[in-house]
């Protein structure tokens, strides 16, 4: 076998995925039983042949096999249909029972660093330590893992809470996907977005770094006066509620007639999704807008890479 045939069929992998995922069509079986024989019978011009007409054949998947996975967030260009698309994947999928590293093992990313760095890479032509780098890192987290597996990402809360569950909830200022103890809650996802769009965690008056609770962030949002009501609201921008015995926070990625799209880590049960939540009903929930804009625009607050 030659080099050109290898990654052919390193690519057929890949192509295979996502034409499954984007309800294509392609016969597989007709060019493995080619590649069998190219390598069992078949000389080097035959290895040609196949070549040829193998990347003929797979013209309009190879984008798919080599190209990022979702766009880069480059509001310009972020339309309604594509809102739409993340949301509907979102919605069809499951929350993983897998560990990353599983999810990951059979996609175009294969591993969870070559899965940091299309967030990274993502982050940073949305421009990183800007809003848009910001919904950047949140999307690629979240749609980018569901459109690549097919699945959501787990969900996650300290284990001094849930005991039954195996692991801590993960830090949010950290780089990526750290291991396959990774999980978040919603808070913790909201913190992690921030510090992987390119800024520090948020502070309190004496330099510490707000808690990743959701009572610690409205309080924080309360006395800098960013909190208001649910109006106006920005992709980048959160939604906040806390009544002392339980709370949510979620990222606004967008509009539409009715209410936002949202990006969160939305429960135990079901997982990190893209969502839609109504303007009624984040108000009848008691969901207030915490408005980004003095955050994002102090360069003070931008992480050193």
């Amino acid at each position: 076998m030659n080099f050109k045939l290898n990654n052919n069929l390193t690519n057929l992998s890949k192509i295979k995925h996502y034409s499954n995922l984007q309800n294509k069509k392609i016969d597989y079986q007709q060019y493995n039983e080619k590649y069998q024989s190219s390598t069992n019978s078949y000389g080097e011009s035959n290895n040609q042949s196949f070549n040829n007409a193998f990347t003929e054949a797979l013209d309009n998947f190879v984008d798919l096999a080599t190209q990022p996975i979702l766009p880069t967030y480059n509001f310009k260009n972020f339309n309604q249909e594509m809102l739409d698309d993340m949301y509907n994947m979102s919605q069809k999928a499951e929350q993983s029972t897998n560990t990353p590293s599983e999810d990951l093992k059979d996609t175009y990313f294969d591993t969870i660093e070559n899965f940091n760095q299309y967030i990274k890479n993502n982050v940073n032509n949305a421009g990183y330590g800007t809003r848009e780098g910001v919904v950047a890192a949140a999307l690629s987290l979240v749609g980018g893992y569901t459109f690549a597996t097919g699945k959501r990402l787990r969900y996650q809360q300290t284990s001094d809470i849930y005991p039954n569950i195996p692991y801590d909830r993960q830090e949010s200022n950290t780089e990526g996907i750290v291991n396959d103890e990774f999980y978040l809650d919603c808070s913790g996802f909201a913190w992690w977005a921030i510090y992987n769009g390119g800024y520090q965690i948020p502070k309190d008056s004496n330099g510490q770094d707000i808690w990743t609770s959701t009572w610690y962030q409205k309080n924080w949002a309360e006395n800098n006066n960013i909190l208001s009501s649910i109006d106006n609201g920005k992709p980048g921008d959160f939604l906040i509620y806390n009544n002392n015995n339980s709370g949510h926070i979620v990222m606004i990625i967008g509009q539409y007639d009715s209410g936002y799209y949202v990006v969160e880590f939305s429960s135990w049960e079901e997982g990190a999704q893209i969502n839609k939540r109504s303007f009624s009903s984040l108000e009848s929930d008691g969901y207030q807008l915490i408005n980004m804009d003095q955050y994002y625009n102090e360069t003070d607050n931008i992480r050193q890479k």
